[in-house]
């Protein structure tokens, strides 16, 4: 439980308003050069012009802000800067904690092969950074920012914000938040960008209103994108979206307490330039919605989705579609799983040689799902009570299954030549297995994760002694 006790002169100090994703930008303020000016805040501001610049910003105190400016338009450039905000290291004189309380830290990199770094420690910390701003070309350049992450002083890392922006290729970002209430943009535009944002939050007792917000965008070929949202609180929401080739997602939310509502929400959108993409979305908690599309694909790519869902009240949307019919076969693979009660799953595909999988562990199940185009293959599984299945299939030379148990109720449409259709419902109470062997459960690849950021020390090839 947070005891974090303020003056209300302090409170006014810090009053700042920040950005709530979508929407992004704030940080900059720093000011305050006049010495008689208000107490516990720390302000710079650093502009550095050439290549290979270093620069670290070390800031201790309560209201800290911290600017930086890197550019040659030359390039190439190879500079790094580094912002660290913490809270003193004794009492304050308006409370028992040392903490800070709104860092604000920006740092803007114009040119090639820049890397920044932020880490910010206490209550309401303001984040930003931008590379290859103002059309000036970028590449290879990495973002780190960390607000509230290994604090000494546990549970104080609330509301917090960042912002990330690149521009070019090879970009690298990661963004990890610890506690509530934490914002997080990023915005990536080049070939074979990666982007990680990791978030947790662990709410007071009673508390409504925690939960992260996470958004990345990603616009080129073979991006991939990470995101994290893990916590006792619910409103978690994390949005991706990719446009281009390869595209990579993975989305992970974790949100099982009763002191607040539930209802995360993860939604991932790959282009119509996407081929060959993949995409990932676990939920565990209830009153969860994830939300799928894929658009793309030729005669020698496809697109791989897969969602999981544990809990209650969940609601999963699937639509890989690809308008080239005629062209080849297009291969997408969609698996959907949900377990718990009151489920609803809806799956659409469209192309050739399409496989889907959907399977319901629980009660007051229903799916929809539907096929169009040839050489489909269409599975439905449910598991339970009270269960209702809708597929359809149109085209030709199609495979639909459907199997329930404990009397449910299904219906199955096909359209075409040569389909084919089988349906099993064992129960109610219980009655015969079936021994299934019309289509194995596909095998969703697994993508290597997008890889650690790390940051060099800006001192180790500089002159900080």
């Amino acid at each position: 439980m947070k005891k974090v006790m303020l003056s209300a002169a302090a409170l006014m100090i810090g009053a700042i308003g920040f950005a709530q994703v979508p929407g992004a930008n704030n940080a900059t303020p720093v000011a305050n050069q006049n010495p008689g000016g208000a107490p516990l805040a720390n302000t710079t501001e650093t502009d550095q012009y050439g290549n290979d610049q270093r620069l670290e910003v070390t800031q201790v105190g309560v209201l800290n802000s911290s600017k930086v400016f890197q550019a040659d338009a030359a390039g190439p450039d190879n500079n790094e800067a580094r912002i660290t905000q913490e809270g003193p290291n004794i009492p304050t004189w308006w409370g028992p904690y040392s903490m800070a309380v709104n860092n604000e830290a920006e740092i803007n990199q114009q040119g090639w092969n820049n890397e920044s770094s932020i880490n910010q420690k206490g209550l309401m910390n303001d984040a930003r950074t931008e590379q290859g701003t103002q059309g000036i070309s970028s590449a290879r350049n990495k973002i780190l920012v960390q607000q509230g992450v290994n604090n000494p002083v546990s549970d104080i890392s609330t509301q917090n914000y960042a912002y990330g922006v690149q521009n070019g290729f090879y970009n690298q970002s990661l963004i990890q938040q610890n506690d509530d209430n934490n914002d997080a943009w990023t915005n990536q535009t080049g070939n074979f960008n990666k982007v990680q944002v990791k978030q947790s939050s662990d709410p007071d007792p009673g508390d409504a209103n925690e939960g992260q917000l996470a958004r990345a965008i990603q616009q080129g070929d073979a991006n991939r994108g990470l995101i994290v949202q893990d916590g006792e609180g619910a409103r978690n929401e994390a949005y991706l979206n990719q446009f281009g080739d390869q595209n990579k997602s993975f989305q992970y939310q974790f949100a099982t307490s009763d002191d607040a509502g539930e209802g995360n929400t993860a939604t991932v959108n790959q282009g119509y330039y996407s081929y060959d993409a993949e995409a990932y979305q676990s939920q565990v908690g209830e009153e969860n919605t994830a939300t799928m599309n894929q658009y793309g694909g030729n005669n020698s790519a496809s697109n791989h989705g897969e969602q999981i869902q544990l809990g209650d009240g969940n609601t999963a949307t699937m639509t890989q579609n690809y308008y080239g019919l005629g062209s080849g076969q297009d291969d997408n693979y969609a698996r959907q799983y949900q377990e718990g009660d009151d489920n609803s799953a809806s799956l659409n595909q469209t192309g050739e040689g399409n496989k889907s999988l959907q399977v319901q562990d629980g009660n007051d199940n229903y799916v929809w799902s539907l096929q169009n185009g040839n050489d489909n293959k269409l599975n439905t599984h449910q598991i339970g009570s009270d269960n209702y299945a809708i597929t359809a299939q149109w085209g030709n030379d199609n495979s639909g299954l459907v199997v329930q148990y404990d009397g449910q109720s299904a219906n199955m449409f096909q359209s075409g030549s040569g389909n084919s259709a089988n349906i099993f419902q064992a129960g109610p109470w219980g009655g015969a297995l079936i021994g299934c062997g019309f289509d194995n459960p596909m095998d969703i690849p697994n993508p290597t994760p997008v890889p650690d950021i790390t940051i060099s020390d800006p001192c180790a090839t500089g002159n900080c002694n």
